[in-house]
């Protein structure tokens, strides 16, 4: 029998593991749901922006209070029922109930483990954050890049075919570079190796043309992101917590428009979306330094404000 000195351990770390588990899903599975049932990207991609909407609306409405049993336990039906009916050949409303339901459990998962006082769990990750002052430019742009990147996982092993990576290997390079640095650094580092990683994205554009150059950019983005998170994450849940539910919205807007330019443009839109969010953070960069080591002393109070 577990004594209660583990059980709290132990509790954090199940509770941790259940929240990665379900917002990591969300994007694989739900990103192949919707590319299963529809064959445009802005449709393909509206199962991820509905559980975006709604995990980011429920964390909203409930503040820091869990959502009840009898609504969790309702959610998980609906999400098992759907994912039932998309077995049996369900199309686009079957994978939407399964955004539904995973969107509820997505956030009783992230409450539970932030109740627990888990230090490494998503929480409001799916949040990335409004640019509300010059301050908060330098992180800005590398927290965004999450949407990109995740979004584009259900189709990138496609992209990947021709390196010869397989869809399992992609997406462990992938997210292996996103959670590296919050597990190593521990926000043990300085905010200049957020643009740092950008700039260094940028440049592997024009270095390794195509999908190469793509994937590092990815790649590097994905590092980018991972110290971004791991600085900000407290200020990240605290912001999440007391967001309004319009605001909240925005990450499942973007990831339709996101659809949308990828549907246009290909897999250039997507590029451009990441060059232009590290235009955004090296602009945060230089910012930062003109601004001296008055400025930089009150960054972080000043993201802590917004």
């Amino acid at each position: 029998m577990a004594t209660p000195l583990l059980e709290a351990p132990l509790a954090r770390a199940g509770a941790t593991t259940l929240a990665w588990a379900l917002f990591i899903g969300a994007w694989v599975v739900l990103g192949a749901l919707g590319r299963a049932t529809s064959v445009l990207w802005f449709s393909g991609l509206l199962p991820v922006a509905t559980w975006l909407a709604v995990s980011s609306m429920a964390m909203a409405l409930g503040r820091r209070r869990a959502p009840a049993r009898g609504p969790v336990c309702a959610a998980a039906m609906l999400a098992l029922a759907g994912l039932a009916w998309c077995a049996l050949g369900g199309g686009a409303v079957a994978a939407l109930a399964v955004a539904v339901g995973w969107g509820v459990l997505s956030c009783a998962a992230a409450r539970l483990a932030d109740d627990l006082g888990a230090a490494f769990a998503p929480g409001c990750a799916a949040v990335p954050g409004l640019l509300q002052d010059g301050a908060s430019w330098l992180a800005f742009g590398a927290r965004w890049t999450m949407l990109p990147m995740m979004a584009a996982l259900a189709v990138s092993s496609d992209w990947c075919a021709g390196l010869g990576l397989s869809a399992g290997q992609g997406m462990a390079l992938h997210l292996a570079a996103m959670l590296a640095p919050a597990i190593v650094l521990r926000a043990r580092t300085s905010p200049l190796w957020v643009a740092a990683f950008m700039l260094a994205g940028l440049l592997a554009v024009p270095l390794w043309p195509g999908v190469r150059g793509w994937m590092a950019m990815s790649l590097l983005h994905a590092l980018a992101w991972g110290i971004a998170w791991s600085r900000q994450r407290e200020v990240l849940h605290t912001a999440g917590a007391r967001a309004r539910p319009l605001a909240m919205m925005a990450p499942a807007l973007t990831v339709l428009a996101l659809g949308t330019t990828i549907a246009q443009f290909g897999p250039r839109g997507l590029v451009a979306v990441h060059v232009v969010l590290g235009a955004v953070s090296l602009a945060g960069a230089a910012s930062w330094i003109l601004a001296g080591p008055r400025g930089q002393a009150h960054a972080p109070h000043k993201e802590k404000l917004s």
